[in-house]
Order: C-alpha cells, then structure tokens, then sequence
C-alpha cells in the first residue's frame, strides 16, 4: 500500500495518509450538474499554518462545506460555531 496519495494544495508537497488533513469547499465547479469540488488536502506544515490563519481570521476565516481539522479546532478554541452555514459566536 502506497502511504503519499495526495497533493497539498498550498505548497504541492504529497502527503502521507498518516498526516494530512482535508476539507470540502462550498460551490460546485457546473452548476447544471452540480457536484461538489474535490477535497483540499494539507501537509502537515501547512495545516498548522492555516491553522494559525483561522485564528487571525477569527469570525472571517473561510467556511467548508466539510470542515478540515484544524478549521474545527479553531472554531471551538475561539467559541465560534456554525449556524444556517454562517460561523457565529456561541
């Protein structure tokens, strides 16, 4: 079994399976067959970047249709969660 199947996509390094992270944006790429966007996948190194990004960004940081990991750490260290698919304070 191969352990890098895929690409970050901040920095295009593999990732390993073990370390990585991912998420689903909203949208679609055709809205008359809508199907929703691949999944980003994250390094380890750029995982933890973005995380520091949430937390700068706070209440604006940008919203997944499947949130990544370090999204959802952030959201619950800053009390914020999701409401009608807008991120708002506790």
């Amino acid at each position: 079994m191969r352990t890098k199947d895929w690409e970050c996509i901040d920095c295009g390094k593999f990732v390993s399976y073990r370390n990585n992270d991912s998420g689903i944006p909203y949208g679609c790429a055709d809205p008359g067959a809508p199907e929703p966007y691949d999944p980003e996948f994250y390094c380890g190194k750029c995982k933890l970047k973005e995380y520091k990004k949430c937390l700068k960004d706070g209440i604006n940081m940008y919203n997944y249709w499947q949130k990544p990991k370090f999204q959802l750490k952030a959201m619950e260290k800053l009390g914020i969660i999701e409401k009608d698919f807008k991120l708002v304070f506790k």
